[in-house]
């Protein structure tokens, strides 16, 4: 028996105590066959809009004409987890259950809305892990879009260097401070019914993104960056040549720099810790479009595809523009009958809208505020006002 460590249970944040899936996002945040979460919320943003014909299961991959594709793909994060030394195979204590996993696969589309690449990734069924026992504390920050916002603004002012870099694996390279068992891949164990001894952070697991975000700050403080006190997840470096800034969220890191040289020493440092994909300058962050124009000290932001993804799910994408986000001549009011199930296809369309307004579109943040005032039960007004 595992020895369970004391612990103020009011302080370890579940992710999930505050967030309410709807079905249809629940269905692939989860895992099919047990109903329960296997991501992070941060996570979530990028399988709300998955393309309808990305498989759920291995075994649903296989049967597609792709399947080519899709086992590349599970070839290069086997690779990958191989590389980094994730885990070894191990017997498990007597009495231990390792902890299942499953594969998530995702097709990653370009700025037009082209596909760009086949992506597999192995996940562990974090849900499984005991509190006090398997984490303790599992809150990861990321860089706040005002942030983003205002330093796009800066560079655009005083004519910065902007680069992009994604850090390949980020969560697999968070160290596990928890003894965690896991089984072997889905559909790839050797038969020697040994479990994988977690060494390091898996996607999944609950601690990974606090684990990850730990190694990041440990590396980057080596080089000299120091966390912003306003934004934790913005780094900042003074050097002889000029100003270093890094902004990062989870995976995906825009860099700042007063001169090509900082920008230089700033991708030396990055490249020597962690290994990334340099991705030139922003074309898009966290569904965020970013265009920049030097000569005219010019840098635009939209979401033009997230918003089109959203007009297509709910059948709006022939709709007809309008002049203000909200009617005033409609009254809203609270529904009298009993809350319906739609009230979750609802609260998932309020989630999105809001995720716009507070990105990309000031413009229609009173009306996403009104309307998400009516989410326990909404009417048909409400969602005719919402559309």
């Amino acid at each position: 028996m595992r020895p369970r460590a004391q612990h103020d249970y009011n302080l370890l944040n579940d992710p999930y105590s505050a967030f309410d899936l709807a079905p249809e996002l629940a269905s692939l945040a989860c895992d099919p066959d047990e109903g329960q979460p296997i991501c992070t919320p941060e996570q979530v943003i990028n399988y709300a809009f998955k393309a309808a014909d990305d498989p759920l299961t291995l075994k649903e991959a296989k049967e597609l004409s792709d399947w080519p594709e899709w086992e590349k793909a599970i070839q290069t994060e086997l690779n990958q987890l191989q590389q980094k030394g994730t885990w070894v195979l191990a017997d498990p204590p007597d009495g231990r259950v390792p902890i299942k996993n499953k594969w998530v696969f995702v097709k990653k589309y370009d700025r037009q809305g082209n596909l760009d690449k086949y992506k597999a990734r192995l996940v562990a069924k974090g849900y499984s892990q005991i509190p006090g026992i398997d984490y303790i504390d599992v809150f990861s920050p990321v860089v706040r879009l005002e942030t983003i916002r205002a330093l796009l603004a800066l560079a655009a002012i005083n004519d910065w260097e902007i680069n992009q870099m994604d850090v390949k694996g980020a969560y697999l390279n968070g160290h596990l401070k928890e003894e965690i068992y896991m089984a072997q891949p889905d559909g790839y164990e050797d038969g020697s019914n040994k479990a994988c001894h977690l060494i390091k952070t898996l996607y999944g697991l609950k601690q990974s993104g606090r684990e990850w975000n730990t190694e990041l700050n440990i590396q980057l403080s080596k080089h000299g960056y120091r966390r912003a006190q306003t934004d934790p997840c913005v780094y900042i470096r003074h050097t002889a040549e000029g100003l270093i800034l890094i902004t990062v969220w989870v995976d995906d890191m825009l860099l700042f720099a007063t001169s090509i040289k900082t920008m230089q020493i700033a991708k030396r440092d990055i490249m020597g810790t962690f290994e990334v994909t340099d991705l030139g300058e922003p074309k898009k962050i966290v569904r965020i479009e970013i265009t920049q124009d030097r000569k005219q000290k010019k840098i635009t932001i939209t979401q033009t595809k997230y918003i089109e993804t959203i007009l297509s799910k709910y059948g709006l994408q022939d709709a007809s523009p309008v002049r203000t986000p909200l009617d005033p001549n409609i009254k809203l009011e609270p529904g009298n009958s009993e809350p319906e199930g739609r009230s979750n296809n609802y609260a998932s369309l309020i989630g999105s809208l809001m995720y716009a307004a507070v990105a990309t579109r000031p413009d229609i943040a009173f009306a996403v505020n009104r309307l998400a005032s009516f989410t326990a039960n909404p009417t048909m007004c409400h969602w005719t006002a919402a559309k």
